[in-house]
């Protein structure tokens, strides 16, 4: 009974070895690299299915042109603020990709952004 240190399993010791060997600071902001796993050569290619998704996505929002103007104020935001970063024909020899898809978070009662994207 009563408070107990958290017991660190190996996984988390390795994640926590891997975030202090890769630790960097570029333009004020932290990264780390990602703790994959040894599997990692084995993650499919998810192009096709963010592909279709963000068709879709783009077809859904051009019904609304006010949404889709934000919605594309903010990718540009996020790409000007190095948050996301365009796809190359290069970063294919780089190392692993996988994308993320997205889509539009509405919150109507959200007074200052009702828009956002979700990763």
């Amino acid at each position: 009974m009563g408070i107990q240190d958290k017991i660190n399993s190996d996984n988390d010791e390795k994640a926590l070895q891997q975030f202090k060997q890769t630790i960097t600071r570029d333009k004020g902001r932290y990264q780390v690299c990602w703790p994959w796993k040894d599997s990692k050569n084995k993650l499919s290619d998810n192009f096709g299915l963010c592909l279709g998704r963000l068709k879709s996505l783009i077809r859904r929002l051009q019904m609304k042109p006010q949404l889709l103007s934000r919605y594309n104020q903010t990718i540009e935001e996020q790409l000007n603020s190095n948050i996301i970063e365009k796809v190359s024909s290069e970063m294919n020899e780089v190392g692993i990709i996988h994308y993320l898809p997205h889509h539009e978070v509405i919150t109507p009662n959200k007074t200052t952004t009702n828009l956002e994207d979700s990763l």
